[in-house]
C-alpha cells in the first residue's frame, strides 16, 4: 500500500505510481482527511481500465467498466441503489435520449410549421 496526497493505492506500482493490476484508491481531501469516494478495481498505466467500481461521499457510483479513467461500459446509481443512466462505449445512454427527444421535438416543430403554411392548423 502507497499513502500519498491525493489517497492510497493498494495494487502494483511503478516508479512510485500507480501502474497495473486491481487495487484500491481512497481519496483524500487537501487536510488529509478521507473524502468518501473511493476507486476499487483496475488500473493500466496509472489509469482507471477495465472493470471497476467509483463510489462517491453521497453513495452513488458508477460500476463498469473504464477507459483511461472514463466510463465507458456500465451502470451509474444514486445513493438509493437506483439506476440513473446507462454508458455504452463511453456514451451516456440520457445524454443519448435527450439528444434524440431535442431532435423529434425539433422535427415535429418543422413539421407544425410547415402544416400552419399550409393553412393546415
Amino acid at each position: 500500500t502507497m499513502y500519498y496526497n491525493q489517497g492510497s493505492w493498494t495494487g502494483e506500482w511503478k516508479d512510485g505510481e500507480r501502474f497495473k493490476g486491481n487495487g484500491l484508491i481512497i481519496f483524500y481531501d487537501d487536510k488529509g482527511n478521507a473524502t468518501g469516494k473511493f476507486y476499487n478495481g483496475y488500473i493500466v498505466n496509472g489509469k482507471a481500465a477495465g472493470r471497476g467500481m467509483l463510489r462517491f461521499p453521497d453513495g452513488s457510483r458508477f460500476d463498469g467498466e473504464f477507459y483511461n479513467d472514463e466510463y465507458y461500459n456500465g451502470v451509474i446509481y444514486n445513493q438509493y441503489n437506483q439506476q440513473t443512466d446507462t454508458y455504452i462505449n463511453g456514451r451516456s445512454q440520457a445524454a443519448n435520449r435527450a439528444s434524440t427527444l431535442n431532435t423529434i421535438s425539433s422535427i415535429t416543430d418543422t413539421a407544425l410549421d410547415f402544416l400552419k403554411g399550409l393553412g393546415g392548423f
